[in-house]
């Protein structure tokens, strides 16, 4: 879905959790949003910071912490890729309930909860 875009899907889920963060989020937020450790999203950045798609700076309040901000172009593609993600979502759920989604939405939370209890050691 990404690749007609040009994108790889990690580039592609950063720019869409980015967007959701809004702009002056810690880098350190981003890679908890998505999921990964923080030097695992280094490469990520630095693919969309060269593609022009995001300006990352020093946060003032934390000069050990970096902020990231999408470009206009950077935004552009969010909202793109994010309207392509709705589009997928409403054609995979058709003739889901509202109600079946909740129930299956939770019991993957807790499935989540499980396996990161797990990894934890509890």
């Amino acid at each position: 879905m990404l690749a007609s875009l040009g994108i790889s899907n990690s580039t592609g889920w950063a720019l869409v959790h980015l967007q959701r963060l809004g702009a002056g989020a810690r880098q350190s937020e981003l890679a908890r949003v998505v999921g990964v450790a923080e030097p695992s999203l280094v490469r990520t950045i630095q693919q969309l910071e060269r593609g022009g798609l995001i300006v990352r700076e020093q946060d003032q309040a934390d000069r050990r912490a970096n902020c990231l901000q999408l470009t206009a172009e950077g935004a552009r593609l969010a909202r793109s890729i994010d309207a392509r993600l709705g589009a997928l979502r409403a054609e995979l759920t058709q003739g889901v309930t509202d109600k079946e989604l909740g129930v299956a939405v939770r019991a993957l939370d807790r499935i989540d909860a499980a396996i990161a209890d797990k990894r934890a050691g509890l």
